[in-house]
């Protein structure tokens, strides 16, 4: 790394340190970084040694503040962004150039041309009272910083300062003492303890850092602070718990209020859209429910009469709540009205509704999404549309009962719940994708009528949200789908098999989107189960089908395995089903034998019979 070199230069009286600037320019120029000799008045060098001086770059440190200088003289091109109150403590003027391109001064401030902004109030900071001109519109981060003025008047009540604007400065120290909200022209600016603030009706801004010292415990307001001003501080002792809004017709974004820890009620004083019950919002007319605060206390909550929708995210993230009721004259919800409730166990819902929404295509945002505790639910029973998401990860919910009139069940809508076992109503047209991936450890049953449901399969087996195929299948599940006739009986049991290849699942998809299931299309995913096990489950439920297996999958099968399922199905003790299986006559004497005596040990004496019958034809042969 090149050292920098120094050299001393002397100018009307001071002796500088200059370093040749190179980086940056075409052209070579020097700039000051130290003033080693000077009086109470210092002139800064346009050039020195015939190289223009461009910048100002005193270093930052007590080696390098400059006490006594009471005035300084800055020629047209220097740069002066490293000019700082603590720098020279006992300035009283300023002169600067008429020609400089990016300051101006009155000799008690310098002020950025173009910005409107007051950057340094420099000699102005040793009166006891100054004043900011109307036509200044910011005040830079370092204005009034190590300034002793203890009063400070602001003729541009919209005035902008920033965070630092007023750090070390006596204006700041006196009102920090007084423990009172500190503001700057129409913005507050600082909040100096945590008791309920009442925000002034003129108040346009908060500081970006106005709470960050102290949260107080109500805020009383005609603005909404930002969002993020209001989520959880490490360093504040507790959170704002009421919101009392005095504007009177400003919309309000409760899904930014709802991002706020710690709130427990908000409040109204004559808004022409909002009014509040009891500490929590609708709209004017009563019939919105707009949002119920995250940290209101209480454990259960009755919805008013007469409230006709929830609103999107109304209850979201509440912390307390166990128990909802909901009155019938409710008939619309929004998405995510009660998504990540951490405590609700149970609600009954209005039986006028007839929809819960899907979430939104780009963001979570299912009705009960996340609702980790929610046990028992009441769906409506006009319910048409279950929505995708509707009761994803409501990993406590191990039983629900689906309404009869339902049609449609949205993707994902019942993902990684606790169920094991589901019965689909006739009415049911579309199983979203996704919809039935429950986490239970034992195989589910979905009972579904023949010729309903389509895409019941997909709903079963689906790559969740955020993965790719390649690592879905760890969570591919065995399950059964009974299969239920006109009647409401149970007609079969459908397998999808754990060991089945994931890209067959899609001959039972096809077989399963018929009128009436289709058991040749459904054989064509045999081949593709590799546990033998399964294979032979499935090969005994198509004997138990009645159908001729002849020139099927399965016929190559029970040649195969003949000792080991009819084994299995004499332990299951159905004599019908062993008297089907002997008729095929493809066991050897020796496995005939073999089986003798079991079918007389569980008295299938039909069975040992036709037996006894099928190694006498096999002897005279």
């Amino acid at each position: 790394m090149r050292k920098e070199k120094v050299i001393d230069f002397t100018y009307q009286g001071t002796v500088f340190e200059l370093t040749e600037d190179d980086g940056r320019k075409r052209d070579t120029c020097y700039q000051i970084i130290n003033l080693k000799d000077y009086g109470d008045e210092v002139e800064f060098p346009a050039q020195a040694n015939d190289m223009p001086v461009k910048q100002l770059s005193l270093h930052k440190d007590t080696d390098h503040i400059y006490p006594g200088v009471k005035k300084i003289i800055i020629p047209a091109d220097l740069k002066i962004s490293g000019l700082e109150n603590r720098t020279f403590p006992d300035l009283e003027e300023i002169l600067l150039s008429p020609k400089h391109k990016e300051f101006s001064t009155d000799g008690k401030m310098l002020y950025k041309k173009k910005d409107h902004e007051l950057y340094l109030a420099m000699c102005a900071g040793r009166e006891d009272t100054v004043t900011v001109p109307k036509d200044i519109k910011k005040l830079s981060h370092k204005a009034f910083q190590y300034t002793k003025c203890r009063e400070i008047i602001f003729e541009n009540q919209e005035i902008q300062p920033e965070d630092s604007t007023f750090e070390n400065s006596a204006w700041l120290e006196n009102l920090e003492e007084q423990q009172e909200p500190i503001y700057v022209g129409n913005t507050l600016y600082k909040v100096m303890s945590s008791n309920p603030v009442f925000v002034k009706p003129t108040t346009t801004h908060f500081s970006k850092h106005a709470f960050d010292d102290h949260m107080p415990t109500e805020i009383t307001t005609p603005i909404i602070p930002p969002a993020s001003m209001m989520r959880g501080k490490r360093h504040c002792s507790s959170p704002c718990k009421v919101l009392n809004i005095t504007m009177e017709k400003k919309r309000i974004k409760w899904d930014n209020i709802a991002t706020w820890e710690g709130l427990e009620a908000v409040h109204f004083t004559g808004h022409a859209l909002y009014k509040d019950i009891d500490g929590v919002v609708f709209s004017k007319d009563g019939a919105t429910l707009l949002y119920y605060p995250g940290s209101r206390p209480a454990s259960s909550y009755a919805i008013p009469d007469n409230t006709r929708i929830i609103g999107r995210r109304a209850f979201a993230g509440q912390k307390h709540l166990t128990t909802v009721s909901m009155p019938d004259s409710v008939t619309r919800i929004y998405q995510g009205a009660f998504m990540n409730c951490s405590k609700l166990a149970k609600i009954d819902l209005s039986d006028n509704i007839t929809e819960i929404p899907d979430a939104t295509s780009f963001q979570r945002g299912g009705v009960f999404e996340c609702c980790k505790k929610l046990k028992k639910i009441h769906l409506p029973e006009n319910l048409e549309h279950l929505g995708s998401h509707a009761f994803a990860h409501c990993v406590e919910l191990k039983e629900i009962s689906l309404p009869p009139k339902l049609r449609m069940l949205g993707e994902h809508a019942f993902l990684f719940t606790g169920l094991q076992e589901i019965s689909l109503p006739r009415s049911l047209n579309i199983v979203g994708r996704g919809a039935l991936m429950f986490t239970s450890a034992k195989t589910p049953k979905i009972y579904a009528f023949e010729g309903t449901a389509r895409g019941l399969v997909g709903g079963i087996e689906a790559v969740p949200p955020g993965l790719v195929d390649g690592t879905a299948n760890i969570l591919w599940h065995p399950a059964v789908i009974v299969l239920l006739d006109s009647d409401g009986n149970v007609k079969d049991e459908i397998t999808i098999p754990k060991s089945l290849r994931r890209a067959s699942c899609l001959y039972i998809d096809i077989a399963w989107n018929q009128e009436k299931f289709d058991y040749d299309t459904y054989a064509s995913c045999f081949e593709d189960v590799s546990s033998s096990k399964e294979k032979i489950d499935l090969t005994i439920k198509m004997l138990k089908t009645k159908r001729n297996l002849a020139d099927t999958p399965y016929e190559n099968y029970l040649e195969q395995m003949g000792s080991k399922i009819i084994r299995q199905i004499i332990n299951s003790s159905d004599e019908t089903l062993v008297m089907d299986f002997l008729k095929y006559d493809i066991l050897s004497k020796t496995a005939l034998k073999r089986s003798l005596k079991p079918c007389i040990n569980k008295g299938l004496n039909m069975a040992a019979a036709y037996i006894l019958e099928l190694l006498g034809d096999k002897l005279k042969l």
